[in-house]
């Protein structure tokens, strides 16, 4: 975990990334799949982010991490996207910035469904799996963002409340984002 004033750069969140690439991850991987673990709590939101013909834009926003394009959040990783990467995420909170690594687990490239899941490692905030998915359905593209997390570092379970609803205020920004790019992209 790394603390700052100042929003970090993408470089700087690229060097993050890159200098927790041994670290350890802090959960198994795999509970996206199924039901939430015991002990953690499950965090979603869906929506529609365009038509049939904006899949593959919106695709290629979740991998250029567009839903992290917030005023108060910021992310980046390395190229190209495949497992094993790790995503630097930086959120502000309280007029700090907050950034935490996270490891790719599975990228999901499918006709009509595309995305990734990353898990976090043993020096983030929290311990859980994230899983960011397109999915192309009849004549609409939809975004879903579920993940199963637990907080593990004091000042993440003293502030629980605080970051559960920082965690419901991002899944439910991060589709209006993925929209918006999608559209705009698919457009050009």
């Amino acid at each position: 975990m790394a603390v700052s004033l100042l929003r970090p750069s993408a470089a700087r969140l690229r060097a993050i990334a890159a200098a927790a690439a041994h670290e350890e991850l802090s959960v198994t991987v795999g509970s996206t799949d199924g039901a939430c673990p015991a002990g953690m709590a499950t965090n979603a939101a869906a929506g529609r982010v365009g038509d049939a013909r904006d899949f593959a834009a919106a695709a290629a926003a979740v991998r250029d991490l567009a839903m992290f394009e917030l005023p108060w959040l910021a992310a980046a990783g390395a190229a190209p996207f495949a497992p094993g990467v790790g995503i630097a995420v930086s959120g502000r909170v309280l007029g700090v910035w907050w950034t935490n690594v996270c490891r790719v687990v599975r990228v999901v490239d499918e006709p009509d469904r595309q995305g990734f899941v990353y898990a976090t490692l043993r020096s983030h905030m929290m311990a859980g799996e994230e899983r960011f998915l397109v999915e192309r359905r009849g004549d609409g593209t939809h975004f879903v963002v579920l993940a199963h997390s637990r907080p593990v570092h004091p000042l993440a379970r003293v502030g629980w409340q605080l970051v559960r609803r920082m965690q419901r205020r991002f899944a439910q920004q991060a589709v209006g984002a993925i929209a918006a790019v999608a559209r705009h992209r698919s457009r050009l």
